[in-house]
């Protein structure tokens, strides 16, 4: 006995289709900034990281004296090596953080969050978050708690 319909399955997929019509998900730009730069600004980084230590490594290959001399080492170049290093760490962790933080609960409210070293900002600027954080409707409205969470 044949359905008069075609071939099984036919009316879900019509179905799958009219639903991803309706619910298309992300553009471009909104895909391009949440998750496709992610690893090209990860890769940039990392170039702009090899680049400054390979500069600071050819500054400091002249050979000198003390501990150092045997392999080829200014002192002052390994202090170099180890600041140009910490720093370029740093500014990757302040760059990832400022356009890829994801907000923690406790953050949500208000006057929660507080800046540190290591998380200077609560919410990603190119996060699907960002526009409600920045509009201030991510979170409660005030830092009270309400009856209304615990309903």
């Amino acid at each position: 006995m044949a359905s008069s319909g075609g071939p099984r399955g036919v009316h879900l997929r019509g179905e799958e289709r009219k639903r991803a019509l309706a619910e298309p998900g992300l553009g471009w730009k909104e895909w391009a900034l949440y998750s496709g730069l992610k690893p090209w600004i990860g890769l940039g980084l990392l170039i702009i990281d090899v680049w400054a230590l390979v500069t600071v490594i050819g500054l400091a290959s002249e050979p000198t004296y003390g501990l150092w001399a045997p392999l080829g080492l200014d002192p002052l170049a390994v202090v170099l090596f180890s600041l140009i290093s910490a720093l370029t760490i740093y500014l990757n962790i302040v760059l990832w953080s400022y356009l890829w933080a994801i907000p923690r609960e406790s953050d949500l409210r208000p006057g929660s969050f507080t800046p540190t070293l290591l998380r200077p900002f609560a919410v990603g600027r190119w996060t699907p978050d960002y526009p409600a954080w920045a509009a201030g409707r991510l979170g409660n409205a005030s830092s009270e708690a309400s009856i209304e969470e615990f309903l």
